[in-house]
């Protein structure tokens, strides 16, 4: 069974698409495919985190321009706290083919368009 889900997972890496639970012998994949009605976040910040049995991805969008209150907490050092907008709590395996597919897609974005800078950009609007 092992062994199927191996395979299972290649062929999924392959096909970019996701393997569901495995029945003894049978092969299935799942391609996620977007309505227009489906819902999207624009995220410019991602917190990970993990426990036992799940990894936790927690997404928000970082304000633009800070408020005063924000501003003046970031230059003392402290964090800025924000609510995530969205949380994905995922299998480990799911983690893991995440990170491949992550992985496929920067490189075809850097061969597309050049490096990509992971440094965040200094918004001057809020210096």
């Amino acid at each position: 069974m092992l062994r199927d889900g191996i395979e299972v997972l290649e062929m999924a890496k392959k096909n970019k698409t996701t393997p569901a639970p495995i029945e003894k012998g049978i092969k299935v994949n799942i391609k996620l495919e977007a309505k227009p009605d489906t819902p999207f976040y624009y995220a410019n910040c991602i917190s990970v985190a993990h426990s036992a049995f799940d990894f936790i991805i927690g997404a928000a969008r970082i304000p633009v321009p800070l408020s005063p209150e924000q501003m003046e907490g970031a230059k003392k050092g402290n964090p800025i706290i924000l609510e995530p907008t969205l949380q994905l709590v995922v299998a480990p395996w799911v983690a893991k083919n995440l990170i491949d597919a992550l992985t496929d897609q920067v490189a075809k974005y850097e061969e597309q368009f050049g490096k990509i800078n992971t440094q965040m950009p200094n918004n001057e609007k809020n210096e």
